[in-house]
């Protein structure tokens, strides 16, 4: 069984049986809270047989990454991830992304056939990996410390033999130093990104980060659709990747008859490395800067690698603003989209290309879904707070953008009286 879950009082009574003073226990315990999976007897290794539990949890052999199982904030799902040990928020990999373990617990196990599988309590089973063919040699399941998730057949010394499976043959949002982005000839499958939904649904989202093997270059897609490019690698760069990002990364490009994929390595060793999609279309790093600075693919610009996508009914300086109010013609929706698969982003996009569209937000609490309002004339913006905030169109520059900054002008004055 796994080491984590020893919980304040097991700590205490390995120190103090020690003989160590009080002050000494007292930081180990702290540090323990902090970091609950870093106590004595972490593993890195699963064997066939072993069992991993909610509170239990691998750890990889400098430390660097954890792999166990974890629920997003105020939601009941449970998923099994692999994080930056240092920091639970940056996880880098969701294994069960498509199928939450919902209210109750669960055990990832290793079976002598090689097979992965989560066993919710009292519910179906989630294949993780299943062996195209059983084996008799040994079989492993570790956490490297470049936050990989080898599951391999060894030798009768001891060696690895083949690579059955592994996380990074299978990323979620998620690019680590050394993991390809490309296409697997052989198999026939890609190494691609795709954004989670929301940031609390890991399932995949609207976006995808993909390799163009015959273009030399990132493509950021939006449901498909290209939205935004890196440009072709020149001078060991990429000619839209954001200034901040040049000369901090090496690029390689790898090309052959078996696959084409292009990996990256930080120039500057150390930290959290990564690079992820959000939700919303942007490329990260782990440390808070932007790879790619898609905020200004409005649809309409095409600086920067952003692709042009907005219909001709609208105008590049239209935009959506988050305001509280009402339409004239009513305050309901137009109409409703129920599909849960849908993200705000996807509201956006469906109103943009809907002429006469007019506002949207999302349908249910979870932010997933739609709700349009269509011709619903002129826009009174409430600074009161009570009513729910939509995103509403505002045309710049237009004689309705100068009325609603009078509207807003008046209301605010009378607001001033109450």
């Amino acid at each position: 069984m796994g080491c984590g879950g020893f919980g304040f009082a097991g700590v205490g009574m390995v120190v103090v049986g020690l003989g160590l003073p009080a002050w000494v226990w007292g930081l180990w315990a702290v540090a323990a809270d902090r970091l609950p999976w870093v106590w004595l007897g972490s593993r890195d290794t699963l064997k066939p047989g072993d069992t991993l539990n909610s509170s239990s949890y691998l750890l990889s052999p400098k430390g660097a990454f954890t792999l166990g199982f974890f629920h997003p904030h105020k939601t009941n799902n449970i998923y099994l991830g692999i994080w930056f040990t240092n920091d639970h928020d940056r996880r880098v990999w969701v294994g069960n992304r498509n199928a939450p373990v919902v209210d109750t617990s669960a055990v990832l196990t290793l079976d002598t056939k090689g097979s992965f599988t989560i066993l919710p309590q009292g519910g179906d089973a989630i294949p993780i990996y299943n062996p195209a063919q059983v084996t008799n040699n040994t079989i492993i399941a570790t956490l490297l410390d470049s936050g990989n998730f080898v599951l391999q057949e060894l030798n009768s010394n001891g060696n690895t033999k083949r690579v059955l499976w592994q996380s990074f043959d299978e990323p979620t949002d998620t690019l680590l130093p050394g993991m390809k982005l490309g296409v697997n000839h052989k198999n026939r499958s890609t190494w691609s990104l795709t954004s989670w939904l929301n940031n609390v649904i890991p399932a995949p989202g609207p976006f995808a980060l993909e390799w163009d093997p015959k273009g030399h270059q990132m493509i950021i897609r939006r449901q498909g659709v290209e939205f935004w490019t890196s440009g072709v690698l020149k001078d060991d760069t990429f000619e839209f990747i954001s200034d901040e990002s040049k000369g901090m990364y090496n690029f390689t490009i790898v090309s052959n008859e078996d696959e084409e994929y292009f990996f990256y390595t930080n120039i500057k060793q150390g930290g959290k490395s990564g690079w992820f999609i959000s939700f919303d279309g942007k490329l990260h790093s782990f440390d808070e800067s932007y790879i790619a600075e898609t905020e200004n693919c409005n649809g309409y610009n095409t600086d920067g690698g952003c692709k042009r996508w907005l219909p001709s009914c609208r105008r590049g300086d239209d935009m959506f603003d988050k305001r509280s109010g009402y339409f004239i013609h009513g305050p309901e929706p137009s109409s409703f989209d129920i599909n849960t698969s849908l993200t705000m982003n996807d509201c956006k996009v469906a109103c943009w290309n809907l002429c006469g569209c007019d506002a949207y937000t999302f349908l249910y609490d979870n932010q997933t879904g739609c709700k349009f309002w269509i011709k619903k004339g002129e826009f009174f913006q409430d600074l009161s707070g009570v009513i729910p905030p939509l995103y509403v169109l505002i045309p710049k520059p237009s004689h309705n953008g100068k009325f609603l900054k009078l509207r807003l002008t008046l209301e605010k004055f009378l607001l001033s009286y109450h």
